[in-house]
């Protein structure tokens, strides 16, 4: 009986930290590509960042 506690347990935490990051990626941050030379020499052409989401 304690290992099926166990394995519930496990799986409350991984679904926690599913919707946790989930939320991050929604709300907080967004990926970032960047395309063509324009920020050069700080960013490379197809370089990949997070930027911060901010209200318009």
């Amino acid at each position: 009986m304690n290992k099926r506690k166990s394995y519930k347990k496990d799986i409350l935490f991984f679904l926690i930290w599913i919707i946790g990051i989930f939320i991050v990626f929604k709300f907080i941050l967004m990926p970032i590509n960047v395309s063509g030379q324009s920020m050069y020499p700080q960013l490379e052409n197809q370089e990949k960042l997070f930027g911060l989401r901010v209200a318009k």
